[in-house]
């Protein structure tokens, strides 16, 4: 049990730090385009670099080392 608490307690700190990453995130797009919108960033003369596009595929990872959970398939 006393290992089930602790790591509930770390799964925790870990989820309201990406939480507060993402919230960081999304105020600065929404301040990113607001400021181009309003004219205070100029983004006239920048160049698009090409890009190509590539498709992503969900790997499934089934790794026992993984903090002793032993056995479960993670999706990435």
């Amino acid at each position: 049990m006393e290992y089930i608490i602790e790591f509930r307690g770390k799964t925790k700190k870990y989820e309201d730090s990406l939480t507060q990453e993402i919230s960081t995130l999304q105020e600065f797009k929404a301040r990113l385009i607001s400021d181009v919108v309003t004219g205070k960033i100029d983004i006239r003369d920048i160049e698009i670099p090409e890009c190509e596009f590539v498709e992503e595929t969900v790997d499934t990872v089934n790794d026992e080392s993984m903090d002793g959970m032993g056995g479960e398939t993670y999706e990435e």
